[in-house]
């Protein structure tokens, strides 16, 4: 929803993606060996419960000259904290406990930052700046005895991380006439995923650090009378380095393609636009293959990232060596290696009212 007020010297604007079933959902896993006990696979780590994830933002708009636009918004995020307080009378009878919940949500406001510059009539220049914006979750216990001995933990976990991201976009028109508008358009966006938190509010780090990464997007837009087309491409790279430790973070590069087409109308004296769009994505294969953890003789683990050895080779059973100790034992569901390719499609349909 875009407003102009003033002369359209002041845009005001709110976007909102809600899912049609649940208002947010969010799942957890772990990208290393403890994924075991749980599910025991691999899960896509920038994808999944993104597409579940509620978005909501506003912002202003000013037009400071003719051909200079400035403005700001917030994106809302949360920051949520559950305490469960748990008696247990019987540790031996863990299923009959007196249980008290105390929980909070927070409203976070992320700061952007935006500007529209069209220094000749046919070129229009972009810029944008959104801060690091996440869906923060602490959740704490706290089991009491029967004999008020207490024993607790506090967890924290984030959702839906994104870094600090920076774009810049340009738009020339190729032919300007009275019933006829053909645009060429290119686009980039920086994002700092170098500074990325995974589910377990865990940064990768050592080797294994994320990387920062540049996406580039190039398109055609033609305004014939109350036709318009839009033709988009995309390439964005992953910021997941080759996952040959003991984490499996899965990503792949990414490229796009979406086609929009709407048509321009009036209803009851009423401007409106109606429209659909097709986009395809292909992730495209990769194939990682495991760094064996080297043995060393003093049973000392050197290579922490590396993938962890579940039964090192000095483990003992009864005073004795146990047998088979000796080399790599791991359950990673990663281990040996792994392989990821997919699509990502969806269509849309939208009705825009110019008021």
């Amino acid at each position: 929803l875009v407003v102009s007020l003033f002369e359209k010297r002041l845009a005001l604007g709110m976007y909102a993606m809600l899912p049609n079933v649940n208002f947010t959902q969010f799942s957890t896993h772990f990208s290393n060996e403890k994924e075991q006990y749980f599910s025991n696979s691999l899960h896509p780590e920038l994808y999944g419960d993104r597409l579940k994830a509620v978005s909501i933002a506003v912002g202003a708009g000013v037009r400071v000259t003719d051909s200079l636009s400035l403005g700001i918004g917030i994106t809302m995020g949360l920051r949520a904290v559950a305490q469960a307080h748990a008696f247990v009378a019987d540790a031996g009878r863990l299923t009959d406990i007196d249980l008290n919940i105390d929980a909070v949500a927070k409203v976070e406001l992320v700061p952007q930052f935006g500007l529209s510059w069209r220094p000749i009539k046919r070129l229009h220049l972009t810029g944008t700046l959104h801060a690091p914006q996440k869906l923060d979750i602490e959740a704490g216990f706290k089991f009491v005895l029967a004999n008020f001995a207490e024993e607790g933990s506090l967890l924290g976990f984030t959702y839906d991380f994104l870094p600090w991201q920076a774009g810049a976009g340009a738009s020339f028109d190729l032919i300007q006439e009275k019933n006829l508008v053909l645009t060429a358009t290119a686009s980039m966006l920086y994002g700092r995923w170098s500074q990325y938190i995974n589910r377990q509010s865990i940064r990768p780090e050592g080797a294994y650090e994320w990387n920062d990464t540049i996406s580039a997007q190039g398109g055609l837009r033609m305004e014939k009378g109350p036709l318009g087309i839009t033709l988009d491409g995309q390439y964005k790279p992953t910021p997941v380095p080759l996952q040959t430790g003991r984490y499996n973070y899965v990503d792949n590069d990414r490229v796009g393609l979406a086609l929009a087409v709407n048509y321009a109308f009036e209803l009851m004296k009423q401007k409106m636009k109606l429209g659909v769009m097709l986009q395809g994505y292909r992730l495209i294969e990769r194939n990682q293959t495991k760094l064996k953890t080297p043995t060393f003789a003093d049973g000392v683990n050197r290579t922490p990232q590396l993938v962890a050895d579940e039964v090192p080779d000095d483990t003992v059973q009864g005073g004795l060596p146990l047998a088979g100790r000796e080399g790599l034992q791991t359950n990673n569901p990663g281990f040996p290696g792994f392989s990821s390719v997919g699509w990502v499609s969806s269509a849309s349909l939208y009705l825009t009212v110019l008021l």
